[in-house]
Order: C-alpha cells, then sequence, then structure tokens
C-alpha cells in the first residue's frame, strides 16, 4: 500500500506542472494589461511613465520566462507572492478566505453524501415503490436546474414571501448558510442518489447476494454487508469527486450571494488579471483533486477486498 501511494503521488507530480502551466499561460495571454488594470484602480487614470513604473515594480516587463520560473517558485515554496491589487501576501488572502468556504463546504458535502446515499439506497432496495418515485423525482428536478438558475429562485422567493426569515447576501450565523448551502449542494445531493440507486440495483441481481439469501441470512444484514457496501464503491468514486467539485462550483454561489470565500477571491483576481491570487487559488483546488482521488483509491481496498495494490 505505501508504495502504491508513493507512485500515485509521483504520478501526480505531471499533472500538477501542466495545471499551473496552464493557469500561467492563459493569464498571460489574456486581454488587457494589468499595469493599465491597476492604474485604473483609484480615481484618476496614471501617467504613461507611472505605469510603465508600475510594470518594472512587479516584473511585469520581464521576459515571460523570467516570469514563468518566478511564478513556478513562488508555486513550489507556497509563498505564491504578493497581490498585484492589494500588495499583500496572496497566503495571508488565502487564510482568510479559505474559512469561509470549509465553512459552506464541509457540512454541505457531510449532509448531501448523507442524504443522497440514504435516498438512493432506499429507493434501490424499494424499486417501484413511492419511495423510489419520489426519490428519482427529486432527483431529476434538482439535476435539470442550474445552480445560478436555483440560487436566484430561491433569493426570489425568500424576497417574495416575507414570512420567510432568511438573509440573501453576507456571512454570518447558520442563517446565512441556509440560502448558499442549497444552492450548492441540491445538486449534488440528486446525482448521488441516482447514481447509488443503479449501484444498488446492480448488486440486487448478483450471484453473491442470492447467495447470501439462500444461506438464510436475515435481510437486514443481506441489504447492508452484501449489498451497501458493495455499492458503495462507484458511490466514493462520485461523493469524493464532488467534494472538490464543489469548491469549484463555490465560484458562483459565493459571487451570487456575496459569499467572501475562495471562490469570490478567485473571481476578483481573474478578473484584475491578479496573477499571484489566481494561482494560488488554483493551486489548492489542484491539490484537492489530487488528494481526494488518492484517497478514493485507498478506500476501494477497504470496502472490496477483491482489490489489491501489490
Amino acid at each position: 500500500m505505501i508504495s502504491y501511494i508513493i507512485r500515485r503521488l509521483l504520478e501526480a507530480v505531471p499533472t500538477f506542472f501542466a495545471v499551473v502551466t496552464i493557469v500561467f499561460l492563459v493569464i498571460e495571454f489574456a486581454p488587457g494589461d494589468p499595469a493599465m488594470i491597476l492604474s485604473g484602480a483609484g480615481r484618476q487614470q496614471l501617467s504613461a511613465s507611472r505605469v510603465e513604473r508600475l510594470r518594472e515594480k512587479w516584473g511585469l516587463n520581464e521576459p515571460l520566462h523570467q516570469r514563468y520560473f518566478k511564478y513556478m517558485r513562488n508555486i513550489l515554496t507556497f509563498r505564491f507572492g504578493k497581490s498585484l491589487m492589494t500588495g499583500g501576501s496572496v497566503l495571508n488572502l488565502i487564510k482568510q478566505s479559505l474559512p469561509y468556504t470549509l465553512k459552506l463546504v464541509l457540512p454541505v458535502f457531510f449532509i448531501v453524501a448523507l442524504l443522497g446515499t440514504i435516498l438512493g439506497f432506499l429507493a434501490g432496495i424499494y424499486k417501484g415503490t413511492i419511495i423510489d418515485t419520489f426519490s428519482m423525482l427529486m432527483a431529476v428536478t434538482w439535476i435539470s436546474i442550474p445552480n445560478f438558475a436555483l440560487g436566484f429562485l430561491l433569493m426570489l422567493g425568500v424576497v417574495h414571501f416575507s414570512f420567510i426569515n432568511l438573509p440573501i447576501s453576507g456571512s454570518g450565523s447558520l442563517k446565512y448558510m441556509i440560502l448558499p448551502g442549497i444552492t450548492l449542494g441540491a445538486r449534488y445531493l440528486a446525482l448521488l442518489a441516482r447514481v447509488t440507486r443503479s449501484s444498488v440495483l446492480d448488486y440486487v441481481r448478483s450471484d453473491h447476494v442470492r447467495t447470501a439469501k439462500a444461506k438464510g441470512l436475515s435481510p437486514f444484514k443481506v441489504n447492508i454487508k452484501h449489498i451497501f457496501r458493495a455499492a458503495l464503491i462507484p458511490v466514493t468514486t462520485i461523493a469524493g469527486l464532488q467534494f472538490v467539485a464543489m469548491f469549484s462550483n463555490t465560484i458562483i454561489v459565493e459571487k451570487l450571494f456575496s459569499w467572501p470565500g475562495l471562490g469570490h477571491l478567485l473571481v476578483q483576481s481573474v478578473t484584475t488579471q491578479d496573477m499571484a491570487v489566481t494561482a494560488g487559488c488554483v493551486v489548492l483546488i489542484s491539490l484537492g483533486y489530487i488528494g481526494i482521488n488518492l484517497l478514493v483509491d485507498i478506500l476501494y481496498a477497504y470496502l472490496d477486498p477483491r482489490i489489491t495494490y501489490d
């Protein structure tokens, strides 16, 4: 197992370098001049000489390869450099924003994972019943509504129905998390329920389940030990990817509800071509994808004893 983990980490290195390089090139060749954007950040436009001094101060007039090596050095040392817009440490900006994103994503993910798995399992076990019909109708409905559209509908509902006392922007107590949480998690809950149901139906008809029933095992043991545990293998893959994908989708949700998290910071950095901040946010998301994929592969061995990594 240790050798497998080391091998997977080594395989992830080229992927990581490819991602951060693409981010660098996209920002470098994006339309607009960061120095001009910075010069216009105040109320008055700076003169051409001061704009040139800004380019020299931030290294924007250096050759492309020098900027790339400086960029990679900041990435590999996890210092990320300084923000072009604020002049402050990018790491400090991420430290300020990341807790808000985690505060939103973590509880939403656990609720989605729990409810989605339970609904999908019950729908698969009781196929054709009212439980199955309700679960799949709900799943199709949520999957059909994009996140941003659902967020707008929830905001309109709160504004229209005065008895719903929920804030529609900002952060604070638990009430501030309800609308962003529903917007972020509804689609993933529906997807997880459908995947779980499909996986359960595959194992309900399998040979080892028929053998377990023939041995006289109770329905509870058959459902939990032989069906539910086996069905969790594909579900684990989807759940792991959903967890990291939530960080990406918080970009829309945080912007919509003015939630001061990592997604909101990423949107601002892209708009102002603040490469250091953009790179820092993308690196965290990329490391999340790599780490979660590795964790999912390790969980496979626990969920399915037939899987080995020798």
